[in-house]
């Protein structure tokens, strides 16, 4: 009974971050955070490569998907694997980082 509990409370907490996320991305930066083209298209990248991440690297699905995703840790090996496996630079490394900095400014309320 007790892990079911804990089971369907990860799974409430990966549908909510899910939502927030999806909300982030059609309409919170479309409409409020930027009326750019370029930036809209830069949220959505930087996005897109870290979900790609966490589902190649961490093995993290929208259904597994938690807090601890966004640890400072987390974040880290992001960085590491961006320069590493993908050859970014740190300029495009700190792009991709701001995104998902307003990101988690926006799950932070």
């Amino acid at each position: 009974m007790r892990n079911e509990m804990i089971s369907q409370r990860k799974v409430n907490e990966s549908r909510e971050l899910t939502k927030l996320i999806y909300e982030w991305h059609s309409v919170h930066v479309p409409l409020i955070k930027t009326g750019s083209a370029h930036t809209r298209r830069a949220y959505k990248a930087a996005l897109t490569i870290f979900i790609k991440f966490l589902m190649e690297e961490k093995s993290i699905t929208p259904f597994t998907l938690s807090t601890d995703c966004f640890s400072v840790a987390c974040l880290d090996e992001w960085r590491m694997w961006l320069i590493g496996s993908r050859g970014v630079k740190n300029d495009t490394c700190n792009i991709r980082m701001a995104a998902i900095k307003g990101l988690l400014e926006y799950l932070g309320g």
